[in-house]
């Protein structure tokens, strides 16, 4: 879940800079969650996160994966459980 986590929010702060905001940082950094409507994702963003997260926890992703969740906190959660039904 802790590698995840960090993929998730690596992905998300290469293609938003979402962590730029000192608020958003200290909430995340901290354990937090953030919604993606903060974020302002459109399809490219989508897709250039999935394919980063593919790449860096080897999984091969839906893109639609972003269609079921609406925050860090679920989309982590999502990648787990995927990642544990492929094991």
């Amino acid at each position: 879940m802790r590698e995840t986590r960090k993929a998730v929010i690596d992905a998300l702060q290469s293609a938003t800079g979402f962590m730029n905001d000192a608020k958003v940082a200290a909430n995340v950094m901290t354990g937090g969650n953030i919604s993606f409507d903060v974020l302002g994702l459109d399809s490219l963003v989508v897709m250039e996160v999935v394919m980063s997260l593919e790449d860096e926890l080897d999984v091969v992703l839906e893109i639609d994966v972003f269609n079921n969740v609406s925050s860090l906190a679920e989309l982590v959660t999502v990648i787990d459980e995927y990642i544990d039904e492929v094991k």
